[in-house]
Parts: C-alpha cells; sequence; structure tokens
C-alpha cells in the first residue's frame, strides 16, 4: 500500500520541542503510553482528550490508577491494542506522540501507516526514538545499569545476562518477552535491534 501524499505533515527535528498548540484543545493518542506518566503530563498541556495505546495488559491498571491519583481520568483512556490496528476511525487525532515507542514496534510501517490513516490532515506525528547505538540503545538499563552495554558485549551474552537477573522478579517472564524476540530460526535476538 502507497502512502498518497493527500496531506501535509509539518516536521519536526531534534531540538525542537512539543508545541503547546498542538496539545490545546485537541484530540491526542500517545502510543506506547506504558503506565501513562507521559501521557498524564500531555494531558496537563490542555487536550480535550487524550488516549494511551499500548499491548502490556499490566500498564492498563497502573495508567488509569495514575489518571485517578492526578485527577485526570476524564481526560485520559488507556486503549489496550497494537500501534497498527488502533481501532479508531479515519482522521480521529489532531497530534500523535510515539516517545521511545518506535524502536519497539514489531512492523514499523504498518504503525506508519495507522498513524497516518487515523490523523486529520495538517496534523502532527511526533517520533522519538533512542537509536540502537546509543548509551542505553540496547534497552536492558531495568536490570544492566551500565551504558553503552551492547558494545561491550556479544548480543546473546546480553540476552543470557538479562534473563538471569531477571528471571526470579514477579515480573521476570514480562521482561523476558518484552526485550528478547526469537526470529523464524528460533535464535534470540534483543527487541530493540
Amino acid at each position: 500500500m502507497a502512502v498518497q501524499a493527500r496531506r501535509r505533515y509539518h516536521p519536526v527535528f531534534p531540538g525542537q520541542h512539543f508545541n503547546r498548540r498542538d496539545f490545546r484543545d485537541k484530540v491526542v493518542l500517545d502510543i506506547g503510553c506504558g503506565a501513562a506518566g507521559k501521557t498524564l503530563y500531555y494531558a496537563s498541556q490542555g487536550v480535550r482528550k487524550i488516549y494511551g495505546i499500548d499491548v502490556v495488559e499490566r500498564y492498563e491498571e497502573e495508567a488509569n490508577a495514575l489518571a485517578r491519583l492526578k485527577g485526570m481520568e476524564h481526560l485520559f483512556q488507556f486503549v489496550l491494542a497494537d500501534a497498527a490496528d488502533t481501532g479508531f476511525e479515519d482522521n480521529f487525532f489532531d497530534t500523535i506522540i510515539m516517545n521511545d515507542a518506535m524502536e519497539h514496534v514489531e512492523k514499523p510501517l504498518e504503525v506508519l501507516r495507522e498513524c497516518y490513516r487515523v490523523l486529520k490532515p495538517g496534523s502532527r506525528l511526533y517520533i522519538n526514538f533512542p537509536p540502537y547505538y546509543h548509551p542505553c540503545g540496547a534497552h536492558l538499563s531495568d536490570a544492566i545499569g551500565f551504558p553503552w552495554i551492547h558494545l561491550f558485549f556479544h548480543e546473546q551474552t546480553l540476552i543470557k545476562v538479562y534473563k538471569d537477573l531477571v528471571k526470579d522478579l514477579p515480573d521476570g517472564d514480562e521482561r523476558i518477552r518484552f526485550r528478547i524476540s526469537v526470529d523464524e530460526t528460533g535464535r534470540e535476538y534483543l527487541s530493540t535491534k
């Protein structure tokens, strides 16, 4: 499916910041919202409504609890879904944010197509993510607090160490599934590559 050039989008480059006019009285989607900490910050910028979407089930309860705690439950709605198939109507959102999420999606092109579909003409899509060759690019800092770790050790070594460090945690299995993927040959790899 080719993306048609029927809409005008406004690129934002590194060093530029979100503009309040992209939030005030707008309907906003935050892709990869997690427990909604950043999402609720965006909500505080005067949104009409903000939707946070994530594929991790446990974030729904945490995000809704935080929204209640902050008194923002009327502005916020958590959506448990894949960003490649959000279920929203065409031209639904004024602004979409993907902050530290694109490197985690399985099918980036499908996610971008979905963003294009649900964005209103002339609206903005903000995408920000650390490249793999970033100090925390391996995304293992929840268990290995060493920057550039992925440049010092082979990927298979990192996978083994990460699994050993998190396996006995209450959410250890979930962390492993989130951070480590398996290719069609059965080889494990870091999901952020």
